[in-house]
């Protein structure tokens, strides 16, 4: 009896897990720990509404994605598809009132407005085809530079432009470095998805290139990371503190050599995003 109650409540957590995943809202946990990472480095504080916009235009992004990636979807997890065709209405209504609530904060910010607009539209060229043949998306390594880019610049140089509107070496190092280590992850998932990938034209550094010059790639990446924050240490304008970065480089490297000798699928790389998350909130700490 005390097994099949263990079972059972194991089998509700973890249908529970599987649909926050599912739903993408693992991705708005990651930005929250990114912002709240950025926050403790940069020792400054963000307004609620900071929050809340980052947060909110990430979730937008990737919930209207949910509705873009129809066709790869149904290859690369039919489950996830299936939820996402039964909910369209759902993920459609709550992306409206999510941009209600993005504009309405953001006209109180004329930084916002300024940045946010062109992030939001670039996202949308990301997952629609707004102008001519194809979406951001479906471009050779500019679907990994866009999604990189609006991840960083969001999280890392969006709310400090709207506290003070002044740019640090600090804050740069903090942008390339996480540019650097979103790319990096991007590129991780084109070899989770190739397969849908291919039959959807979406061309990918995997599909292009082969498994091996990716995995190439993503380690030079990941190296580019440990030089930048070494040389900021070395150079006096990183404090010790910023080697805990190296971390999350060590373990992505780490998992990729795993990784090259197992097959790669969605729980795997849900698992490497958790060890990512968990890095970021102990870089937070560290700071804190």
């Amino acid at each position: 009896m005390y097994q099949t109650s263990m079972v059972l409540k194991k089998s509700s957590v973890q249908s529970l897990l599987n649909r926050f995943v599912f739903y993408r809202l693992h991705i708005s946990v990651c930005s929250l720990c990114a912002l709240w990472c950025s926050s403790n480095i940069l020792s400054v504080t963000y307004s609620i509404s900071t929050w809340l916009i980052v947060s909110l235009s990430i979730t937008l992004i990737y919930q209207l994605n949910r509705l873009s990636d129809v066709h790869e979807d149904s290859i690369n997890s039919p489950v996830e598809h299936e939820i996402n065709v039964q909910n369209q209405d759902v993920i459609i209504g709550a992306s409206r009132i999510m941009t209600v609530l993005i504009l309405t904060l953001a006209l109180f910010s004329p930084v916002f407005i300024k940045f946010l607009i062109p992030l939001i539209a670039m996202g949308l060229a990301y997952n629609f085809r707004l102008i001519g043949k194809y979406r951001l998306k479906n471009v050779l390594i500019i679907k990994n530079i866009v999604s990189a880019f609006g991840w960083s610049f969001s999280t890392m140089l969006l709310p400090e432009l709207a506290n003070n509107y002044i740019i640090s070496p600090k804050m740069l190092y903090l942008f390339a470095y996480m540019f650097l280590g979103v790319m990096s992850s991007e590129v991780i998932w084109d070899l989770r998805d190739m397969e849908g990938d291919r039959s959807a034209n979406i061309r990918t550094m995997p599909i292009t290139f082969g498994r091996r010059r990716t995995y190439m790639f993503i380690t030079l990446l990941n190296l580019t990371g440990i030089a930048i924050i070494s040389y900021g240490i070395l150079s006096g304008i990183l404090n010790i503190l910023w080697a805990t970065f190296i971390l999350n480089n060590v373990a992505s490297l780490v998992w990729i050599c795993f990784l090259s000798n197992i097959s790669f699928n969605r729980k795997v790389s849900h698992q490497l995003l958790g060890l990512q998350i968990l890095v970021l909130i102990v870089i937070a700490l560290i700071f804190q």
